[in-house]
């Protein structure tokens, strides 16, 4: 193996395949440690961390469908109510979007 596919590959997915790579390592890392507190606040979080904290910011994809693609709509249908499943706690920006995210099964009515 070498990295000569790599190097003359686009620049973009240099970039890509430079800050990818070691998140991933980190993540990993993150899951096999299991010491501490997980928090993401980007909408999508770990579902296998124990301690998991997670924001989600609203959600729009329930009520508004029409403005994403089906694939996203059905993405978004799937993985952030499993992280509001298994995450320790779910964040939010409002009590708005906390009764929305309650009211469309992404998020508990209380934190666990």
């Amino acid at each position: 193996m070498t990295l000569a596919p790599l190097l003359d590959a686009p620049l973009a997915i240099q970039i890509h395949v430079a800050t990818v790579v070691p998140a991933a390592l980190l993540g990993i890392w993150m899951l096999l440690a299991r010491k501490g507190t997980l928090v993401s606040l980007c909408n999508l979080g770990p579902v296998l961390h124990p301690r998991a904290v997670t924001m989600i910011h609203d959600a729009q994809v329930h009520l508004t469908p029409q403005s994403y693609s089906r694939g996203f709509r059905l993405w978004y249908k799937f993985l952030p109510p499993l992280v509001g499943r298994t995450n320790r706690q779910i964040l939010t920006v409002s009590e708005y979007s906390k009764q929305q995210l309650v009211r469309y099964g992404v998020a508990p009515d209380h934190p666990r």
